[in-house]
């Protein structure tokens, strides 16, 4: 991920020339364009890792949710102290339902006007 879309080399180093070729784009990808945009990659990652601190993920169990589709990857994470986490991934052409008692702490994208997963998204929910 490019560090500085104004600076030399998108921040990489003092140089201005990269070692490898940066496309022309990856200046609007950078860091410091992307701080406090809601959607950005680099705040849904922030997210994510303050979820993962907070509630201990990584720790204790994980085993898969059973009765969804091939096409969706889906599994709970019970850590040994607090509230489980589901993660629900579709990756098929088709909308995902989430369960009845969702409750979303985060997703990769908007989800659909009936509250579906929609193609190549992915939500945690408490619980």
């Amino acid at each position: 991920m490019p560090w500085g879309g104004w600076r030399p080399a998108d921040g990489f180093g003092p140089p201005a020339q990269t070692w490898l070729p940066q496309p022309s784009s990856s200046g609007a990808l950078a860091v410091d364009r992307q701080v406090g945009m809601q959607s950005s990659t680099l705040e849904l990652y922030r997210a994510l890792l303050a979820i993962r601190r907070e509630r201990g993920l990584g720790l204790g169990s994980l085993s898969w949710l059973e009765g969804l589709s091939a096409e969706v990857l889906a599994f709970v994470n019970a850590p040994d102290a607090g509230e489980p986490v589901r993660i629900i991934t579709n990756f098929g052409a088709d909308p995902v339902a989430l369960p009845e008692d969702a409750q979303i702490l985060v997703s990769s994208g908007p989800l659909g006007e009936d509250g579906t997963v929609p193609t190549d998204t992915t939500v945690w929910l408490a619980g």
